[in-house]
């Protein structure tokens, strides 16, 4: 697998989806499945009880005529040998973190204030992995499976020099992508996976004063891949590092012993021969909860947790992983105190057929079932409870220290896309005091009908009080040609659900964002550009403002490409990645073009103004520069970002400053990061 990605895998899993309502379930099948699966977290308690059932599962896939391949032997990790000790000590070094985390907020004061705001992230205490992060005057960009610093004070003033530039990966011949990084103090922490080694890989480099980069260690976490097209692997949360992973048991044989993931650390030469620490399992089956869901493709889920304050000058990073088997279908949330997993039921068979029509979509028994599980950060057990319907992805989960909330399509997963136009959605709020060991019963008190859409594929987001989504009509992002658009806003507030706000866009939804107290919602009317609105929380809901780019379309979905510095009196700058053409507005995850960056200003009177662009250079990348590795931004390559009372802006291969003056924001200088530093 090599720039496709995890198109192929994303292909056979919705496949096996589809093959799943063929035919009519044999009754021994059916139940076979509930005796596999247990009703409480419990351990499988040997290899054996695991291996049984595998094996199970393999025959049930086989006699719900799910699955047409044979289970195959697959290496996990398999690069390197085991390090001696007396190489290991050779080359051991501590891994410490010196300073105290720095966490990226939602809230954050307007530019001018002097405070950092490089990641939108979607909850405040959480940081996210991204392209982009900074420490002290020095801004990282993770690019091509490279790492380029560049200091925004050279000499000590205002300015862009490149003054390093270091290769992530160590040998070009490795099916290697490299998509996040995260700082803690003065350490950096990249993420990437190997195809080729079928491994999670961290590597740790440490930042001088000068700015110069230092590789400390590089970890292996054995797994298949955690790509997903808008959602993040990584969070950290004070000190811990946060790392999803799965592993498809489906593709190992149930007679063979699973080369369980472990953490290791590489000591020397490159990925095809490499050495490696002995490492540790991160699990084995005595650590893995046994599934509480019926799945024919069965899946573990892990979230693992590697604390980096603590000093570890021994080979291998003290992670501990919590272990689910479940269907593969999940989406990851990350709060300050726990990490939650929601993970949905299988497609429902040909034997539990659903009510499509308008008029019994939103019948509790609609709802796809799923559970949800809680891994709390202080060392207490995890806990589950029954759910109905799945989150359109992880923006549509959050929670408090008391409860959690969800944002659900009720039956957008067991309609065909022709009822799109009847998706039904619920509001779910539960108190964490009721995850608990053993599976409740369904408990229908928890969900609350929220307002239909006059579309098919929705956009949401949660503040402190409200969650506000809207929709248009389908999957594409691309302007509407045919007809003037609108659509229909829902602000529905948490305290009281039944007492929604409903408010008319003069736009349909491609983006809902927070910018301070306020949400941002932009999309389009019409073929002529991108407009954008702005909606006060502060009483009643509404549109306070709405501005219109001409001619300007939104190149990039992910929610890291927007981002917003707002003061406590609600005055601001947002900035969003634009093209001026409108074959961009598809926002394409492969397409790596670099798009430019339109600013908006926020005022406290609600008020919503375009004060420019900062406007990427055509044929930017300098000749003497070649990407060998990574070489798709899965994740984006553009991002506003706003740091020490500065403007800046991330596009494609250039480091662009801009300022505000004259009413409206101008470039200031530009760094191309593609040509060599000065060393």
């Amino acid at each position: 697998m090599n720039a496709l990605r995890a198109l192929c895998l994303l292909a056979v899993l919705l496949t096996l989806a589809a093959c799943g309502a063929r035919s009519v379930t044999p009754t021994k099948s059916v139940d076979k499945l509930a005796t596999i699966t247990a009703n409480r977290l419990e351990h499988f308690s040997s290899d054996d009880a695991l291996s049984t059932y595998m094996s199970d599962s393999w025959h049930v896939a086989a006699a719900l005529e799910t699955l047409n391949v044979q289970p195959v032997h697959f290496e996990l990790g398999g690069l390197g040998v085991v390090a001696d000790a007396s190489q290991l000590s050779a080359m051991t070094s501590s891994f410490t973190a010196s300073a105290s985390s720095r966490v990226s907020g939602v809230v954050t004061p307007a530019p001018t204030n002097g405070v950092d705001n490089i990641t939108n992230v979607q909850t405040h205490g959480v940081d996210e992995g991204d392209i982009v992060k900074k420490i002290v005057r020095f801004l990282i960009v993770l690019q091509d499976g490279r790492l380029f610093v560049v200091d925004t004070q050279p000499n000590g003033q205002p300015g862009l020099a490149l003054v390093d530039r270091t290769n992530v990966y160590r040998d070009a011949r490795d099916q290697m992508w490299y998509d996040e990084t995260l700082v803690y103090g003065r350490r950096i922490v990249v993420t990437g996976y190997s195809y080729e080694n079928s491994a999670t890989e961290i590597n740790v480099f440490s930042l001088s004063d000068a700015g110069r980069l230092t590789r400390e260690a590089v970890y292996y976490i054995s797994s298949n891949d955690y790509y997903d097209i808008t959602n993040y692997a990584t969070r950290l949360v004070g000190d811990k590092l946060v790392i999803y992973s799965p592993l498809y048991l489906r593709y190992f044989d149930p007679k063979t012993p699973i080369p369980w993931p472990k953490v290791r650390r590489w000591i020397s030469g490159n990925e095809s021969h490499a050495s490696l620490t002995a490492g540790r399992p991160l699990y084995t089956s005595h650590d893995i909860f046994r599934p509480v869901q019926p799945t024919t493709f069965p899946t573990v889920h892990a979230i693992t947790v590697c604390p980096l304050g603590t000093p570890a000058a021994g080979d291998e990073l003290a992670c501990t992983a919590t272990a689910f088997v479940g269907p593969s279908e999940h989406e990851l949330y990350v709060a300050p105190d726990a990490a939650y997993l929601w993970v949905s039921d299988e497609g429902r068979p040909a034997y539990t057929p659903v009510d499509c029509d308008a008029r019994g979509a939103g019948a509790f028994t609609s709802g796809q079932p799923g559970v949800l599980y809680r891994v709390p950060f202080d060392g207490g057990a995890p806990g589950v409870m029954r759910v109905r319907g799945a989150p359109r992805d992880q923006l549509g989960l959050a929670s408090t220290t008391t409860e959690f909330r969800a944002l659900l399509a009720w039956n957008e997963t067991s309609c065909s896309r022709r009822d799109e136009d009847h998706l039904t959605l619920k509001y779910f709020s539960a108190p964490i005091a009721d995850f608990a060991a053993t599976l409740g019963p369904d408990e229908p008190t928890r969900f609350h009908d929220a307002p239909g859409l006059d579309g098919g594929i929705y956009e949401e987001r949660f503040t402190d009080a409200y969650v506000i989504y809207g929709a248009r009509e389908d999957w594409s992002s691309y302007p509407p040609y045919a007809k003037a658009t609108t659509a229909r806003v829902v602000a529905l507030p948490l305290a009281n659900p039944s007492a929604a706000t409903l408010i008319q866009a003069p736009h349909n939804v491609v983006r809902v964002e927070r910018a301070g107290d306020d949400i941002i919602v932009d999309g389009y009317s019409d073929a002529n550009g991108l407009s954008v609105s702005r909606i006060d929380l502060s009483a009643t809901p509404h549109i306070s403002a709405t501005e219109h780019l001409a001619h300007r379309f939104e190149f990039e979905g992910r929610s890291h490409a927007f981002n917003a510095a707002v003061d406590e009196s609600g005055a601001g700058l947002m900035g969003l990645p634009t093209v001026a053409l409108a074959d961009g507005g598809g926002r394409m995850p492969w397409d790596s073009t670099a798009s430019d960056v339109s600013f908006l200003t926020l005022t406290p009177d609600g008020g919503l103004r375009s004060v420019g662009d900062l406007d990427a250079s055509a044929n930017a990348v300098d000749r003497s520069y070649h990407c060998e590795v990574s070489c798709v931004d899965w994740y984006g390559n553009t991002r506003p970002i706003f740091a020490d009372g500065r403007i800046f802006a991330l596009t494609g291969t250039e480091v662009i400053e801009g300022e505000f003056a004259a009413g409206g924001v101008r470039e200031l200088r530009r760094l191309n990061i593609s040509r060599a530093p000065p060393h």
